[in-house]
């Protein structure tokens, strides 16, 4: 509070001070964004590794069933649906940073780490779809 204030405006001050804070839950401090909640980028991204296998295992299944046939359409929209999720993964937990050439740096080295879980979930999804229904 700054010193040159009269008695009246400090009163005015704790008055409004004190009904803000007792109208409104306090916040605590959200301290450093890599030090909270860490797991949380790698947990979404082994689900998100492990969502193409599941999906393509469950699209074979109901082709298999004549319940869903497997078209363009169908793998394009599941293709969507897991980049939209990459870019929520991206924006929900990856941690902002002030510096430009960081935020770089970030978004950079999260794309290398999606692209190459991308190639390990099409190997799995290779070897489960070869494991349950054969070649």
């Amino acid at each position: 509070m700054p010193s040159n204030m009269n008695s009246a405006a400090r009163a005015q001050h704790h008055l409004v001070r004190a009904h803000c804070s007792t109208s409104t839950p306090a916040r605590r401090p959200r301290g450093d964004p890599m030090k909270t909640r860490w797991w949380w980028l790698p947990l979404n991204m082994l689900a998100w590794t492990l969502a193409m296998p599941l999906l393509s295992v469950g699209l074979r299944f109901l082709e298999q069933h004549r319940i869903l046939a497997m078209s363009g359409s169908v793998v394009a929209a599941g293709a969507l649906a897991l980049l939209l999720w990459a870019a929520l993964i991206y924006a929900r937990c990856v941690p902002a940073a002030p510096e430009l050439s960081r935020r770089i740096g970030y978004f950079v080295a999260f794309v290398a780490a999606m692209l190459a879980l991308g190639a390990a979930a099409l190997w799995l999804t290779f070897w489960a779809i070869v494991a349950i229904y054969g070649l």
